[in-house]
C-alpha cells in the first residue's frame, strides 16, 4: 500500500513516542514513519515516562520491556504520573492476546512483526477514530442549539434550516467513519 491511501488528514497523531526496547526494532519504526511525524524514541519504561509530554498524541509501545513492562507505563499515564496527557496507545507486541487486554485502555492491539503498511494502516485507523471523535461533539454540540431554538420556538429561519442540513450531514459522516473503522478492525 502507497503512503497516498493512508492520507490521514488533519485528525492524524502528529507526534509519536515509541516505546521499545530493540533498539533495531525502535530505529525501524522511526523509520517507517520519520517522514510524515515526529517521533521520539524510548527503550525502556522509565525513559518513556520522561519524555511524555502533553504534544505525544500516539504511543506505540511494546508491553514485554525490562523492568517498568508496558502495563506498568500504561499504568503510570493512567494515574496521571505524566501530566495533561490523554494519548492514543497501540501495543505492539510479541504476546498473544490475553482477556487481560480488556483491562487496558488502548486503541488497537497488533502481533509482531510490523511493516511499514501495518504502522501506517493503524495511524489511518487512529485518525479515524479522532475524526469519529470530533464529529461527535460537534453533532452534540448542534444538537443541543437545535433544541434550545426548538424550545425557544425560533425553527423558521435559515439559519436553523442550515443547522438541520449540517446535522444530517454530520450524523451521514459519522456513519461512513464508523463502517470505515468497523472494516479495518
Amino acid at each position: 500500500m502507497s503512503k497516498q491511501q493512508f492520507d490521514t488528514g488533519p485528525h492524524a497523531p502528529s507526534d509519536i513516542l515509541i516505546i521499545e526496547d530493540e533498539r533495531d526494532t525502535a530505529t525501524l519504526y522511526q523509520n517507517y514513519l520519520e517522514d510524515q511525524y515526529s517521533t521520539t524514541l524510548a527503550t525502556s519504561g522509565e525513559q518513556a515516562l520522561e519524555e511524555l509530554n502533553p504534544r505525544i498524541d500516539l504511543i506505540l509501545l511494546d508491553l514485554n520491556l525490562p523492568r517498568m513492562n508496558g502495563k506498568k507505563v500504561i499504568e503510570a499515564i493512567e494515574e496521571d504520573e505524566v501530566e495533561h496527557t490523554e494519548p492514543r496507545i497501540i501495543i505492539l507486541t510479541t504476546r498473544d492476546p490475553t482477556p487481560e487486554i480488556l483491562d487496558y485502555p488502548v486503541d488497537k492491539y497488533k502481533m509482531k512483526p510490523i511493516y511499514r503498511d501495518d504502522l501506517q494502516s493503524l495511524i489511518h485507523d487512529i485518525a479515524l477514530q479522532n475524526e469519529f471523535q470530533n464529529l461527535s461533539n460537534t453533532l452534540f454540540q448542534k444538537r443541543s442549539k437545535r433544541n434550545s431554538l426548538n424550545q425557544a420556538g425560533k425553527t423558521d429561519t435559515e439559519t436553523y434550516r442550515e443547522l438541520l442540513n449540517s446535522i444530517d450531514e454530520i450524523e451521514s459522516k459519522l456513519t461512513e467513519l464508523y463502517e470505515q473503522i468497523a472494516a479495518g478492525d
